[in-house]
């Protein structure tokens, strides 16, 4: 989820013209520390022919700098999404899906990535931008968290901005620009969630939404927010991680 935060502002003027980005991800874990990440993401076809026509055109300009359109992560051919997974392999990972798909003037994409352990997804551009911890608490149990907020979540790393440049009326100004955005995250743990921050919690799955036609101060949630769940640790053999956003 965080590859994606990483660009919405550089995206905004963009998806002002059409405004809607879809993002599901799900995040399969077994009792070993191996498992699956599952990603659908989608824009509309306008969406993505407009993107096209500004890359075109810079391209006429004589523009050899890489713009926001040619630095996206989205990506919807198969065989460069193969070829951009191959070229970043790390041993223990599989991609075992790659489909795209068009439904209703949608662009979507689905992949499936297998992992050998939990801490491997990170090393890979699909997941690279993601802070991830495992710890054991004192009685037992795991706490799996997410973090997502950082100075780069907006793509402000290096224009000297502070994060509390972007409270009130700037992101809602940005709110309004991505109208229809829905992004969904979901963990899938290997035994019974005993407490989590998650917007739906059901026995072993969690899910955050952020949904900003249901919620115009999603982008002040999404910047600042710590997806953490627990989950039973009895029958579960675990090694903690704690791995460093690239």
């Amino acid at each position: 989820m965080n590859r994606v935060i990483h660009y919405l502002a550089g995206l905004f003027l963009v998806l002002a013209l059409t405004g809607c980005i879809q993002v599901e991800q799900t995040l399969q874990l077994a009792s070993d520390g191996s498992g699956v990440l599952m990603l659908r993401y989608g824009m509309t076809e306008e969406t993505l022919a407009q993107m096209e026509a500004m890359e075109q055109m810079a391209k006429a300009f004589g523009n050899d700098e890489e713009d926001s359109t040619s630095d996206l992560p989205f990506e919807f051919d198969e065989d460069r999404v193969r070829e951009e997974f191959a070229a970043n392999q790390v041993d223990g990972l599989e991609l075992r899906t790659v489909r795209a798909e068009t439904v209703d003037g949608w662009r979507y994409m689905n992949l499936e990535i297998a992992f050998d352990r939990l801490e491997l997804i990170t090393e890979h551009e699909f997941y690279s931008d993601n802070r991830l911890t495992l710890q054991r608490n004192a009685a037992g149990h795991y706490v799996l968290t997410q973090y997502s907020g950082d100075e780069d979540s907006f793509g402000l790393g290096n224009s000297g901005m502070e994060l509390d440049e972007l409270e009130g009326a700037m992101l809602q100004q940005m709110a309004s620009l991505f109208e229809g955005m829905r992004i969904v995250s979901t963990v899938i743990t290997p035994s019974a969630i005993i407490d989590s921050n998650a917007d739906v919690v059901e026995r072993k799955r969690a899910s955050w939404i952020f949904d900003i036609d249901q919620d115009p101060a999603v982008l002040q949630r999404m910047k600042t927010l710590e997806m953490r769940l627990v989950f039973d640790g009895k029958g579960v053999t675990l090694p903690t991680i704690d791995t460093q956003a690239n």
